[in-house]
């Protein structure tokens, strides 16, 4: 399910964006950093409350990141690592923006954050790197993606959303964990 919504379906959303970007010239490693600056600048909007801007922001940087890895999944694994990297950064500055919008959602916003950090680290380690758990990221970043944009769109949201996706982060964490140590010949 999870490989069927990263792939294909992405893919067959973003391809023709990617094409057209490649037919101007804007390369791969460009776009990136143009989706992680929009992502920046709609931590940025939301911060200052302006939430309706944080959401463009942020579904513009989302969509420049999943074109840029699609237009360099087959030759250029530098610009697909850099988006590895860059991905759960823009994601993690939306709960900072909520929090610095209102303090009192500085709870639900670090628990998210805690258990997006718990998650991504569970999946990079060598010992827990197999498809079920890497399938199990994709739906959690997918998620709080999705999650996340709702919330810009209705604020008050926000702490039943962190706290929503922070168990979910939790749980899929624990999944992994201990699918590594049901699987020890990996």
């Amino acid at each position: 399910m999870a490989q069927f919504f990263s792939e294909e379906t992405s893919g067959r959303l973003v391809a023709p964006l990617a094409a057209g970007l490649a037919r101007l010239g804007v390369s791969p490693a460009v776009t990136a950093i143009v989706g992680f600056i929009a992502a920046l600048a709609s931590s940025g909007c939301v911060a200052s409350r302006h939430y309706l801007a944080g959401f463009v922001f942020f579904a513009l940087g989302r969509t420049l990141q999943a074109v840029s890895s699609i237009a360099a999944a087959d030759s250029a694994a530098h610009i697909v690592a850099m988006n590895r990297t860059l991905s759960p950064i823009a994601i993690a500055l939306m709960p900072f923006g909520f929090a610095l919008a209102d303090p009192a959602r500085a709870l639900a916003a670090l628990f998210l954050l805690l258990g997006l950090l718990v998650s991504s680290a569970s999946t990079r380690s060598p010992h827990v790197a197999g498809w079920r758990e890497r399938n199990l990221e994709v739906v959690l970043f997918a998620a709080a993606t999705v999650g996340i944009a709702a919330v810009c769109l209705a604020p008050s949201w926000f702490g039943i959303m962190a706290y929503g996706l922070g168990i979910f982060a939790f749980v899929q964490s624990g999944v992994s964990f201990a699918s590594a140590f049901a699987e020890p010949d990996r």
